[in-house]
């Protein structure tokens, strides 16, 4: 039996008039920054549908491959020191134990730290990758983030670029929600500079806890607002200098001068960003101190305390929420 073959005419495959108008309307700058009318961007990456799980994983696959592996801590092996019995096996009531460098004991090795050579890099397929930058832009374009300007014919001074943007800066607010216990002290002073320096206004949320790491991004934002149980955390940022009692008296020395640097940068951005004094902050650092919302908007860490949006319910649910009660 002969296939059927269907036939198409060329003129069905071209483009409709309304075809080549369909896309997503963005604006358009001139040079100096004024707006001189629309552009129309592909709907093919401009108008899908995001798939915030898709960025997400992006995002994290992204951010895991910037990592590398700084942190070492030494093993009961790499513990210098004698490795005699401490006391005899029996006999004397105690634990059986070994050499002092075990990890039971302060000063002794560390058991399952990081050893410095962990592999953090991870692969996103193609096609994925592919998926994940049409959602973000997709995202942005139905945010109304995405402009048009003729960067082409801007002279290569920093002075007029920077006038350029600021005129066609978006007065819609950037968010940041925060929910962190902390992180990496050095990657918390890059993202703090970054959202500093940003040109968009920036509003940062805390939803839970901003402790440490999160603490500090929090007050990066020009507006800083928190839900009613919000929960802050003064923690004095630590280093991985590690290794306990066996550390020379020059890396005891430098670990030391390294930190109170690194808790001067942090004391400094609270005190900018609050009307405490150095010396009740630093007082706080110390005792790793926890604040509720009430007392970080007396503080002027938080300038707003806002609650969150009224959950709207299905109304199949009215009926099985009364015959509980």
């Amino acid at each position: 039996m002969a296939a059927r073959v269907k036939k198409t005419t060329v003129d069905s495959l071209q483009p409709t008039a309304k075809n080549k108008k369909a896309g997503i309307s963005v604006d358009s700058y001139s040079v100096i920054g004024e707006k001189k009318g629309t552009v129309l961007l592909p709907e093919a990456l401009f108008g899908q549908k995001p798939n915030a799980v898709l960025i997400a994983q992006a995002v994290r696959v992204f951010l895991s491959n910037q990592r590398s592996a700084h942190a070492k801590v030494k093993g009961r092996g790499e513990i210098q020191g004698s490795t005699r019995k401490i006391y005899k096996q029996k006999g004397t009531g105690g634990a059986r134990h070994g050499a002092r460098s075990a990890p039971i004991f302060v000063g002794g090795g560390i058991a399952h730290g990081p050893h410095g050579i962990e592999n953090y890099n991870l692969v996103l397929p193609r096609t994925l990758r592919k998926k994940a930058l049409i959602s973000a832009l997709s995202a942005r374009a139905q945010n109304g983030s995405i402009s048009i300007a003729e960067f082409d014919k801007v002279e290569t001074k920093t002075g007029k670029m920077a006038k350029a943007l600021q005129k066609m800066a978006l007065k819609k607010p950037l968010t940041i929600y925060i929910n962190s216990e902390g992180g990496d002290v050095y990657a918390m002073f890059k993202i703090y500079d970054h959202i500093r320096n940003s040109l968009l206004p920036v509003v940062t949320i805390v939803v839970g806890c901003a402790s440490s790491a999160g603490f500090i991004i929090f007050l990066a934002g020009d507006l800083r607002k928190a839900l009613p149980n919000a929960v802050f955390g003064f923690h004095a940022p630590s280093i991985y200098f590690c290794g306990g009692g066996s550390e020379g008296p020059s890396e005891t020395d430098e670990s030391a001068i390294h930190q109170n640097r690194l808790l001067n940068a942090v004391v400094k951005i609270v005190k900018n960003s609050s009307n405490m004094s150095e010396k009740n902050i630093r007082e706080y650092f110390r005792i790793l101190t926890r604040i509720d919302v009430k007392t970080a908007l007396k503080f002027g860490l938080v300038h707003e305390i806002i609650n969150p949006p009224k959950k709207i319910l299905p109304k199949s649910w009215s009926k099985i929420l009364k015959e509980q009660k």
